[in-house]
């Protein structure tokens, strides 16, 4: 992704007073869900914009369980690839589960404005405890 002649490598939503590092006390005990996937720019517009409403809505994560969200540009070699970060506060697999799949019904409001073969689905994500 470039911006004005820059290269954007990764865009990023955190909580107040929480920073994109493990080293952050907030992160420190967490794991993170990551989906990686080849989008089209409007796909990726759109899975970005819902999932951030999804997360400021609340609808995402009822118990204050995310600390921040990430979308990392992986592109090689001309291929279009993304990699979507959920950062969670506890390494859980059942609140992890749960949260996946508010996510996923977080990215179906858009999805009939998304080709098919760039909607994010439940098996796109894993639980990756670092």
């Amino acid at each position: 992704m470039f911006v004005d002649g820059r290269e954007i490598k990764a865009l990023g939503l955190f909580k107040k007073n929480i920073t994109p590092e493990w080293e952050d006390k907030a992160n420190a005990e967490g794991c993170q869900l990551d989906a990686h996937k080849c989008l089209s720019a409007d796909a990726l517009n759109i899975h970005w914009e819902n999932l951030i409403l999804g997360l400021i809505g609340e609808t995402v994560d009822e118990n204050d369980n995310i600390c921040g969200f990430r979308l990392v540009n992986q592109n090689k070699k001309g291929k279009a690839n993304c990699k979507f970060e959920i950062w969670l506060r506890r390494k859980d697999t059942e609140t992890a589960n749960k949260i996946k799949s508010n996510v996923i019904e977080a990215l179906a409001e858009g999805n009939s404005r998304v080709k098919a073969s760039f909607k994010i689905v439940e098996e796109d994500f894993q639980q990756n405890l670092r």
